[in-house]
């Protein structure tokens, strides 16, 4: 094989490489703000990914990069390496000699996780991901009390609720469910879970209006995309729920796709309403940063438009360089 043929198919080895790559990020994304334990019915028929710069599957366990002569090409399938190694042998020293931050980061936060080692994701540079890591590690130990070392205090408030979430369900306790922040998932995913478990009546048992609808609105949201019948819609209270629940009985009909997202925002309708986002506004708090840009890229809080209590609002503090997640 001569030289010019054997660095054509080490560079389509690579373009293959990559493709598999961005495949594994767009299919296994984050979920830090999904439950593990699984969604309600109607999000499991309109469940779509989120690319949060997520798990990055190990693609090369073994030596593989020597013949790769361009430089950059060779540091990509390096890094991939060391990261492959390192996820197969929960080894975070390997980690570390991972040249791309970006690559050294995700190798932390996996090896991390796995071995419920808070330390480890104390070495990641970005600090959102290093607070991701953490919550990840309290959700999977069962331990709320990890969540006190979360320096970011809406991602504290999402570790809490993410673990009181799962226990509430596990015992059925609607109560429970009530007392979980309403800026956080964990809290509609609660009270939708045990409607779909328990049917309307237990809605109809909560005490504050406004919860009551909650837990209602989506009973019949569900109940009308079931049957494909607008006429259930009507029996809801809530004017985005009414508009998201038309919608999808008509794509339920029609048999399209029932992934809308009506502002275009980049997060579907039903998951805002989870997040008591509008879904008909790409900004539920009107503080110049959109729903989807401070959730996945400064885990901010979307419905307070002063994240971290500094009498700053998030757009202005970002537009200065400041972090929205720490009071100045």
């Amino acid at each position: 094989m001569d030289k010019k043929t054997k660095i054509v198919l080490i560079s389509i080895a690579i373009i293959v490489l990559l493709l598999i790559f961005f495949f594994w990020i767009m299919v296994f994304g984050n979920r830090e703000n999904t439950e593990p334990s699984g969604k309600t019915t109607l999000e499991n028929k309109t469940a779509e990914t989120e690319n949060t710069g997520a798990t990055i599957a190990p693609l090369i366990t073994e030596s593989g990069c020597q013949d790769i002569e361009a430089p950059d090409e060779k540091r990509i399938c390096q890094n991939m390496e060391l990261m492959g190694r390192a996820i197969a042998n929960d080894d975070t020293q390997s980690c570390d000699r991972i040249s791309n931050a970006e690559y050294r980061d995700h190798c932390l936060r996996i090896v991390s996780q796995t071995e419920k080692n808070v330390s480890g994701c104390r070495q990641i540079a970005a600090k959102e991901w290093e607070n991701v890591c953490i919550m990840e590690i309290a959700y999977n130990s069962d331990d709320p009390a990890i969540c006190g070392q979360i320096d970011y205090p809406y991602t504290k408030i999402k570790c809490k609720a993410q673990i009181n979430s799962r226990r509430a369900k596990d015992n059925n306790n609607m109560d429970a469910c009530l007392a979980l922040p309403k800026a956080s998932v964990f809290r509609n995913f609660c009270i939708w879970t045990l409607a779909e478990k328990n049917g309307v009546k237990i809605c109809e048992a909560i005490k504050k209006a406004e919860d009551k609808y909650v837990c209602a609105d989506w009973y019949y949201l569900n109940l009308a995309a079931e049957n494909a019948d607008t006429s259930i819609c009507g029996k809801i209270q809530s004017v985005s729920y009414k508009k998201t629940c038309l919608k999808i009985v008509e794509a339920a009909r029609s048999g399209s796709t029932m992934h809308f997202d009506s502002d275009n925002d980049g997060l579907n309708d039903l998951r805002e309403l989870s997040m008591n986002l509008d879904p008909f506004s790409d900004d539920s708090d009107r503080d110049g940063v959109s729903d989807y840009v401070e959730l996945f890229n400064y885990h901010s809080d979307p419905l307070n438009p002063d994240t971290d209590g500094d009498k700053r609002i998030d757009g202005e503090e970002l537009g200065q360089g400041k972090d929205i997640n720490v009071p100045d």
